[in-house]
């Protein structure tokens, strides 16, 4: 369990610290009825990622019970983490293109610019839907869902597992909620600071996360296939 809990750990990091959830938790917290809004959103995430995680446990486990033994992944998941590895990369690439130019003026999408109107009840649909249509959140939680399925773990373990790595994945979502039931106004104005920086280094943020991941994906791919 613990060399599992090693190998999805990083996954949950990546998630944690991909710019685009933690600037809409940002802008929550710095908008009208922020605890309210801040809290639905943490609510959705954790909904959002229950929700993908326990489905590829579920039928990772299920389709791959039969097949070998459980150190050993099939050539099919090697082969799934090169193509994934590989997608990540090109994805990277692209968002390189995208990045902030020095001397121009960062700009939010419609995206983050729409926080502002959301009230309590869309913001749990607003954090559910930025993990099932957000690509680096997808992408990193189906992975970490094949690791733990393909262990074929107790039940309890395995839930355990998927437990820790939901909790992991949203700790720059749930932390901030917790400190800015404390910290008030001083804290509104780190925030404000937090979320310039955030808005203006999005896409480089995304990329160097990309090619890390990709290079990870592939390595381990090529590593299960030459160990086959």
């Amino acid at each position: 369990m613990g060399a599992v809990l090693g190998e999805i750990l990083p996954f949950a990091v990546a998630i944690a610290v991909s710019p685009l959830p933690v600037i809409v938790a940002v802008l929550m917290l710095v908008s009208d009825r922020a605890r309210a809004k801040s809290f639905a959103y943490v609510v959705g995430r954790l909904v959002g990622l229950s929700v993908v995680m326990a489905l590829v446990v579920v039928f990772s486990g299920a389709d791959l019970s039969h097949l070998g033994h459980r150190d050993h992944p099939t050539t099919t998941s090697s082969v799934i983490r090169i193509i994934i590895g590989a997608l990540l990369a090109c994805y990277a690439a692209w968002l390189w293109t995208k990045r902030t130019k020095p001397g121009e003026e960062p700009k939010p999408g419609k995206l983050l610019r729409s926080v502002d109107r959301v009230n309590p009840g869309s913001a749990v649909v607003f954090g559910v839907l930025l993990v099932v249509l957000d690509v680096s959140t997808v992408v990193l939680a189906v992975m970490a869902g094949l690791d733990i399925g393909q262990t074929r773990l107790p039940g309890v373990e395995a839930f355990g597992l998927t437990v820790a790595f939901i909790l992991a994945a949203t700790l720059t979502c749930t932390v901030p909620l917790l400190i800015h039931l404390v910290g008030g106004p001083a804290f509104e104005r780190k925030l404000a600071s937090v979320k310039v920086w955030l808005v203006a280094n999005e896409k480089t943020v995304m990329m160097v996360l990309f090619l890390v991941f990709a290079a990870v994906l592939i390595g381990r791919g090529i590593t299960h296939l030459a160990s086959a």
